[in-house]
């Protein structure tokens, strides 16, 4: 009898499932534990938006602008954390970019201001992705040269009635826009198609893993590294600049990218594929993701401020970030038997 409670004790440590790893079963719990949650954490995060918004409309004052921009910056970090899933369903529903796109651009939100038309859904939805995103909101909410009264006072009274209905409209826009991303990633064909993709499933989630440490990670902190070395150190340049949430963003992108490598809470991830092969690299990958992490989190301020005062810092998480990106391409790619099919723009 102990030997069949310890046979059965041990076959439990194999995998959270308490069996032999599966390839399917890794998909299907990176699919419910990891992408779909992620979609679900963003439309509450949008509901929320939404809501704070509508306040704001009614009664501009300090602390709903504060709710608001709370609202705001919670929700696009909860959309940093989704950014390996920009594929299959949730890229094929063309919401992606309307969501989120930056940069933003100020002449396409400043013409919709000085337009009278009533910001209806139709309305806004012959606008470009530059006026009814995130980052649309971002210009409107924030501006980092600008103390908070004075932004304010571009809301009160007949004159930012506009601005006002603006924000809310688009906030309400991407509220809606979140509900039907999450319908179209969490539907059951959208789970078959990915656990049963198998290899081709599990290329794509390696592949937007490196990306996104390229692109997210790599390639914003060298190019504020090299903005900085030309002076260039306007918030303007730098993602999420004017909310002050500029690193804060690169370290959810790679939180996001984490924890497909690691799964969910007592589900498989990455890691246990790597096991499963007898790869030893699962360890040191790990290391390398948390290091990364680590660096990012000790920058405590902008980027523009810490290239400013703390450029040791930049360079420190950089190069931590590209350790990681070295490992993803070569190390995981090579352990798992999958191809790097996205275009690298990342020269080094």
């Amino acid at each position: 009898m102990r030997r069949i409670i310890l046979t059965l004790f041990l076959s439990l440590l194999l995998t959270s499932h308490g069996g032999e790893f599966s390839k399917p079963a890794m998909l299907e719990d990176l699919w419910s534990g990891v992408l779909v949650p992620s979609f679900a954490d963003f439309h509450k995060q949008a509901q929320e938006l939404k809501s704070a918004t509508e306040n704001f409309k009614a009664n501009p004052t300090q602390d709903t602008l504060l709710a608001a921009r709370k609202a705001w910056k919670s929700a696009l970090l909860k959309w940093k954390l989704t950014t390996v899933a920009h594929f299959g369903p949730a890229l094929e529903s063309g919401l992606l970019n309307r969501i989120y796109y930056w940069p933003s651009r100020r002449n396409s939100i400043d013409k919709v201001l000085r337009d009278t038309a009533e910001l209806t859904p139709e309305y806004l939805a012959n606008l470009g992705v530059t006026a009814v995103s995130m980052g649309a909101l971002e210009y409107l909410l924030f501006h980092a040269t600008r103390d908070d009264a004075a932004l304010l006072s571009t809301f009160e009274g007949e004159a930012g009635a506009r601005r006002r209905a603006y924000v809310s409209a688009v906030a309400s826009e991407i509220e809606r826009d979140s509900r039907e991303l999450l319908a179209a990633v969490s539907s059951e064909k959208a789970k078959t198609t990915f656990v049963n993709g198998g290899q081709e499933s599990l290329t794509a989630i390696v592949n937007l893993i490196a990306a996104t440490v390229e692109g997210q990670t790599v390639i914003r902190l060298r190019q504020g590294i090299q903005f900085s070395a030309s002076k260039l150190t306007s918030p303007d340049f730098f993602e999420g600049g004017n909310s002050g949430t500029s690193v804060e963003l690169i370290t959810a992108a790679l939180m996001g990218a984490k924890a497909y490598f690691t799964g969910a809470p007592s589900r498989l991830g990455l890691k246990d594929n790597l096991k499963q092969v007898g790869s030893p690299i699962q360890t040191s990958l790990l290391a390398q993701f948390d290091a990364a992490i680590a660096a990012l989190e000790a920058i405590q301020m902008p980027l523009a401020d810490a290239l400013k005062n703390k450029k040791e810092l930049v360079e420190k998480a950089h190069d931590e970030c590209k350790k990681l990106e070295i490992m993803l391409k070569a190390d995981l790619t090579s352990a798992l038997g999958v191809a790097l099919t996205f275009t690298s723009v990342d020269g080094d």
